[in-house]
């Protein structure tokens, strides 16, 4: 699997937000199953990614395009958003940095997490959807940190097969968890309090 650099720099000079790292998330699965070669199960090996949902034989997009009848036919793998959090550095850790005039650098640190859902009808399928996703994302965590420019990066857990409820057929999930740590600079200009 290969990371675009000029994608790379192209973050460095972005501010992340939550779809921005959706989509990321969403742009390295497709590609990992998109090529046979990258996957290490003989068993998933058949269930390649295709941006033409008539071709595709595994499902990969965001939660909320998430429907009962989407693992009818093949299984998925649901990008979620978690939590984000602002954790505020104190003003004498170098929070704000005074620059010429009334301009102002403020820097952010930011906490986040996402959850990978592998979905199948079968639950050894969705186990080993699980561990093919965890084993990815810990094999190139050094080259997702740079890509997604984040401060850190981390598998967090691999939760237990759950039965999915309001589906027609028995339908079985585990929850890939994600961490990560950001920067965010931005350049204001203050404006005087009457």
């Amino acid at each position: 699997m290969t990371f675009e650099p000029d994608v790379c720099d192209d973050l460095r000079n972005r501010s992340h937000t939550p779809l921005l790292i959706d989509g990321l998330f969403l742009s390295i699965l497709r590609e990992y199953f998109s090529n046979t070669d990258n996957i290490r199960l003989t068993s998933l090996k058949s269930r390649i990614w295709n941006s033409d949902p008539q071709q595709t034989k595994i499902h990969i997009e965001p939660v909320y395009k998430w429907t009962p009848h989407l693992v009818d036919e093949y299984p998925a793998l649901l990008v979620r958003r978690g939590p984000l959090r602002q954790i505020t550095p104190s003003l004498y850790a170098g929070a704000i940095e005074q620059t010429q005039g009334k301009q102002v650098i403020i820097h952010k640190l930011w906490s986040g997490s996402h959850s990978i859902l592998a979905i199948s009808t079968i639950p050894y399928e969705t186990e080993q959807l699980a561990f093919e996703v965890a084993s990815m994302f810990s094999d190139y965590k050094r080259q997702i940190l740079q890509y997604l420019a984040l401060s850190t990066f981390d598998l967090a857990a691999v939760s237990e097969l759950t039965l999915v409820d309001n589906t027609a057929a028995p339908t079985y999930a585990a929850e890939i968890q994600l961490q990560y740590l950001f920067s965010d600079t931005k350049q204001i200009d203050m404006v005087k309090l009457p």
